[in-house]
């Protein structure tokens, strides 16, 4: 897919009136405050894609655009959707196989949910945002729209369940829609979060997550404040922020599906729930009695010793974000004045530039760490690691100190067989070489090492391997932070891609002054590796293998460079290089190092294709037939000896692009003739003119 095809699509979009901004691979905006900065303006459209030409296109829901969607996730979303008999509206496909159907926003306010229309159906409105046609999905699959129908208004039924519940006629003891039964809930189960010890933090997310989520659909509690509270609460105990999230969003869904309302739990209470005293009293009565003791013994107790120091210290030693009730927790602050003693603090820490107010959450706090180790040009080493790279890399590209090489590759295309040969070219550099594997066993990989024609025993000397799953960074720490590691290959299991770019990090962090080798699987539509653009990040060399075409002796492979940020010489990003790969070992180079378009390489797999079939060999230095379709349907080639008569009377073209461009003409068109040994040297003739007189 072109990058202008993308800029053209968001120009259509835009001027239909749609607020759109650019999104990377996985989905995760480019730009931070995103919400305000979503626009239909060309002019910054054209500004974006032109600093991002492969960002997906985003589009902001909601009264931003004038309308909403329904979004039905597999397995469960379609066959509600069926169930539904909705009518016919704008609808595409998703790169991850669901479906989104686009209603118009007629005036009621409707907000961003997940399953609360039914089993699989989120909602897109107010503050979301989808992701547009022609954009890739991680999956390496293209959004589609599969029903290009006016957008419509939804059916009444549908609204009313999309829709922002009105606030219950009982009362709330705080705004954004909760009890005081949930109010008493949620700070029991964040107190119980907060006592989790290490190891069991995750598991403990998740079950106050499915209580809050019984409570949320059972009207009790405000989702949003739910959320924060968990989330924050997480952060705090060390857990990491996606998976905090995907925690908290597991427990929402579990606890969803068995909602809770205080009404149910007290229906044999004698008590008037019409009032509110009764009904505060029925909230203190669901706390158990240690609850109650504990409430009671700190009531009175106040905080000694100095607030402010103590925040300040608190601040110097933490990083992240904070709010009132994680203080309040941290050093028991239970008092009324002491609380008022806590916002004076940390109004002060702010303006001593310690930390500051969230822009959109009321009580929450960001540290802004002072801490920095200035970089000593005295004390730091300008060498390159010693690490030789193959195929003619080494004089292309040079590679520092600590630093991250990834080499994603598409099934059994030679990932592995180019892992073990750079580990057998620096196999007696003065390092360390370790080798993680998640996928052979040691049977396999001795007889993978054997076809390297290197003898065994040497090899288990001077290279340590391990089959191994997780933990890399771990392992690299103890066992390698100076030498050569190599990890074939870093997976995620349940398909958790999103976490393969914060295990790189980790990978990045855990190393001295080595290299880290990353493997990664890619699908074979994809441009990056399973995990999408973030896996790019913290590579200083990005590779990826694609199969061009197998035999049952060997398989040929493009090798092409996705980045290189220290290169020697011409830019080299975008070049690749085809090889054949035999036993899954012996890799030998077919192809210079050039550059090749998606046509292009369409006529190397049919070339390669096409030799295979008449079994004959692949040459190095091989340049790809060129086929051409008749009006008649049938196929022929030229010779190679009038393909360099052509070049030679041709010299203002270049006569192998001109001859693809008709190749693809000659199959859409069906202008070629018998006589097309003719045909062909006039078109190239003429083109070949209008160079020369300058057009």
């Amino acid at each position: 897919m072109a990058a202008n095809e993308l800029l053209e699509q968001a120009l259509k979009y835009a001027a239909a009136g749609w607020k759109l901004h650019p999104c990377r691979l996985d989905k995760t905006p480019y730009l931070k405050d995103w919400p305000g900065k979503a626009t239909n303006d060309p002019d910054r459209i054209r500004e974006w894609w032109s600093k991002w030409p492969d960002a997906s296109i985003g589009c902001a829901t909601g009264e931003a655009s004038g309308m909403w969607v329904l979004d039905a996730d597999l397995p469960d979303g379609p066959p509600e959707i069926k169930k539904m008999g909705l009518p016919e509206t704008l609808t595409q496909q998703t790169g991850g196989g669901g479906f989104q159907y686009f209603w118009k926003n007629n005036g009621t306010e409707i907000r961003n949910s997940a399953r609360k229309v039914g089993p699989g159906l989120d909602v897109r409105g107010s503050g979301g945002y989808v992701i547009l046609p022609p954009s890739r999905h991680p999956s390496g699959d293209q959004y589609k729209w599969i029903l290009k129908k006016k957008i419509i208004d939804a059916p009444a039924e549908l609204v009313q369940k999309a829709a922002k519940p009105p606030a219950p006629e009982r009362d709330r003891a705080l705004p954004g829609d909760t009890t005081p039964y949930g109010q008493a809930a949620l700070a029991q189960e964040i107190t119980r979060l907060s006592a989790a010890m290490e190891g069991e933090r995750n598991a403990a997310l998740n079950q106050s997550a499915y209580v809050m989520g019984q409570l949320i659909a059972g009207g009790e509690l405000n989702e949003g404040q739910a959320r924060t509270a968990l989330l924050s609460t997480a952060l705090a105990l060390g857990l990491g922020h996606q998976e905090a999230t995907k925690t908290i969003e597991s427990g929402f869904k579990g606890g969803s599906a068995k909602p809770r309302e205080s009404d149910k739990h007290d229906k044999d209470d004698k008590h008037d729930k019409d009032d509110k005293d009764d009904k505060d009293e029925t909230c203190r009565q669901k706390m158990t009695k240690d609850d109650r003791c504990r409430q009671k013994m700190t009531a009175e107790k106040r905080f000694e010793g100095n607030l402010t120091a103590e925040l300040k210290q608190y601040c110097i030693e933490n990083q992240g974000i904070f709010t009132n009730a994680d203080i309040d927790r941290e050093f028991g602050l239970t008092h009324r004045r002491d609380k008022q003693l806590r916002s004076l603090a940390l109004a002060r820490l702010e303006k001593e530039l310690f930390i500051k107010k969230d822009p959109k959450v009321a009580g929450k706090w960001h540290i802004l760490s002072s801490a920095v180790e200035w970089i000593d040009f005295e004390n730091t080493s300008q060498d390159y690691f010693d690490l030789s790279l193959p195929l003619g890399l080494s004089s292309m590209v040079r590679l520092p100190q600590k630093c991250i090489v990834v080499v994603a590759g598409t099934s059994n295309a030679g990932k592995t067989a180019l892992l073990l040969n750079l580990l057998k070219d620096n196999i007696d550099k003065p390092y360390d070489r370790i080798y993680l594997m998640s996928e052979m066993g040691p049977s396999e990989y001795r007889q993978r090492v054997e076809r390297l024609n290197y003898d065994p025993a040497q090899w288990q000397a001077r290279v340590k391997a391990s089959s191994v799953t997780s933990g890399y960074d771990g392992k690299i720490m103890h066992h390698n932070r100076d030498g050569l590691s190599v990890i074939d290959f870093l997976e995620e299991i349940e398909g958790e891609y999103y976490k393969i770019t914060s295990d790189i990090r980790q990978i990045y962090d855990a190393l001295g002054s080595g290299i880290a080798v990353v493997a990664l699987q890619k699908h074979s539509k994809a441009t990056v590796g399973r995990g999408g653009e973030g896996t790019m990040e913290k590579a200083r060399l990005y590779l990826t293998i694609d199969t061009l075409a197998h035999q049952p002796r060997s398989t040929i492979s493009a090798i092409k460079i996705i980045k290189a940020k220290d290169y020697q010489g011409d830019n080299p990003n975008g070049l690749e290089r085809h090889v054949e790969i035999r036993h899954g070992s012996e890799i030998t180079p077919i192809t210079k190092w050039m550059y090749c378009n998606a046509i292009q390489r369409e006529q190397w797999i049919r070339h390669y294709e096409k030799k295979f079939a008449q079994d004959e060999p692949i040459q190095a230095g091989e340049k790809p037939s060129v086929y051409f379709m008749l009006e008649s349907g049938k196929e022929v080639r030229i010779r190679d000896d009038q393909l360099q008569l052509w070049r030679d009377s041709f010299p203002n073209i270049d006569v192998d692009a001109e001859l693809v461009k008709i190749s693809q003409d000659s199959r859409k068109k069906g202008f070629l003739t018998d006589k097309y040994i003719f045909q062909i040297p006039g078109i190239l003739s003429r083109k070949n003119k209008s160079r020369t007189v300058g057009f």
